[in-house]
């Protein structure tokens, strides 16, 4: 065995968990973020030496005896050892000459009621972040969210705002063949469903125009304040491609599309007369 300390570092599978803002975008990051930190803290992400330890693995492991805890499926705190049990345990591990057991025993059950209280009361002071931490850290927590299921709730939400979004533009998919000359472009190529694939073609080189954003809320006539949805521009040509906003059209971000690239805007409808283009990526073509 090496001598060389342990250096703990990050679990490379729970990701950092940006502050959320009022964006589809940045909402949709934070829950694959917190998603992928439960799954990899459950032992169904990554590798399993990564995932959190449970009381119910010290007891597997010989490190913690089973007649420490009295714990029925989801009963919490009020299934840990009272302190008479735990007495009685140290004092029969003593008189066995086990005193390190007891000591140990003991510090474990110190530490479990310390963090149990912690939660409690960073919960109480609506500290939630403090409170995942500790979740983390703790069995119970993991249990309690994974009798929520948040996963699934995040799922089911996710779901229902697509599909509201599918009801609003028309439709899942739409592709077209644009050539880059065509300009502007009309607005039945780049709206009307979901999602838009426009393949430019020609020589590239050159600035196209986007329709007006009257002509592109006449596309899509149930579309709401506030409503999105999502188009890529694929560059096939040699030479880029700079996208241009017709009247009422706001380009944010990035507004070319380099050669054998693509790039995805969300297209979100502000207002009377008034939409956004905004640049969330792009990749090869």
């Amino acid at each position: 065995m090496s001598d060389r300390p342990f250096v703990p570092s990050a679990n490379v599978n729970v990701p950092q968990v940006q502050e959320p803002v009022a964006d589809v975008g940045s909402l949709l990051t934070v829950v694959k973020s917190l998603k992928q930190g439960l799954e990899s803290l459950g032992g169904y992400r990554g590798e399993m030496v990564g995932r959190a330890v449970t009381f119910k693995d010290l007891v597997g492991l010989g490190l913690v005896p089973p007649t420490q805890f009295n714990l029925p499926s989801g009963t919490g705190t009020s299934g840990l050892a009272t302190n008479a049990q735990l007495q009685a345990e140290a004092a029969t591990r003593a008189a066995d000459d086990n005193t390190e057991e007891a000591a140990r025993i003991a510090a474990d059950q110190t530490l479990t009621n310390n963090l149990a209280a912690e939660a409690a009361t960073r919960a109480a002071d609506d500290d939630t972040e403090e409170a995942a931490r500790i979740a983390a850290d703790s069995a119970e927590a993991v249990t309690r969210a994974a009798d929520d299921d948040i996963e699934e709730a995040a799922r089911i939400a996710a779901d229902q705002y697509l599909q509201n979004q599918i009801d609003q533009v028309g439709g899942d998919f739409k592709f077209r063949n644009v050539p880059d000359t065509t300009s502007p472009v009309v607005a039945s190529n780049i709206a009307g469903t979901h999602e838009v694939v426009v393949m430019l073609a020609g020589s590239g080189s050159v600035t196209i125009t986007t329709p007006t954003a009257d002509e592109i809320i006449a596309e899509v006539p149930f579309w709401e304040i506030d409503g999105i949805y999502r188009i890529r521009l694929c560059n096939p040509t040699p030479g880029n491609i700079n996208i241009s906003g017709g009247a009422g059209v706001t380009i944010t971000g990035i507004p070319t599309v380099t050669t054998n690239r693509w790039r995805e805007y969300l297209v979100r409808y502000i207002g009377p007369s008034a939409v956004e283009f905004r640049d969330i990526g792009s990749g090869d073509a």
